[in-house]
């Protein structure tokens, strides 16, 4: 009766929602007890975007998503899906706290390298 679901959620991901699709999904399929992991991923001193992609991701996040304090808008985008996976009562959330954008001896990264990049390989393992 288990199921598993690997989600990439950038910026346009979140906004659509594809995380609480996914965890909605999964319990359709009577998967149970949902354990939820926020892999590498860009982090909020880097994540540097547009007033209006700023605006979009502030109307569905949680107070403080958007830094300001910047020249240009950052988006914290681990803390808009830890709180939609939080929203569907996911039991478990882990994140792995490690900056793609930063550790380039570690991670690809588009918006660091631009065309062409590498890509990054996840694997789910049973816990």
């Amino acid at each position: 009766g288990g199921g598993v679901a690997a989600v990439h959620a950038g910026w346009r991901g979140v906004e659509s929602n594809i995380v609480t699709r996914a965890v909605e999904l999964l319990k359709q399929r009577g998967t149970g007890e949902i354990l939820a992991a926020i892999g590498p991923h860009i982090h909020v001193d880097k994540f540097e975007l547009g007033s209006e992609v700023a605006e979009r991701l502030r109307a569905i996040g949680p107070e403080g998503c958007i830094d300001s304090s910047y020249a240009k808008p950052h988006a914290d985008l681990a803390m808009i899906v830890r709180a939609q996976l939080e929203a569907c009562d996911v039991a478990e959330i882990d994140e792995v706290r490690r900056c793609t954008f930063s550790e380039a001896e570690n991670f690809f990264s588009y918006r660091r390298d631009g065309n062409p990049s590498g890509r990054q390989l996840s694997v789910i393992l049973p816990k």
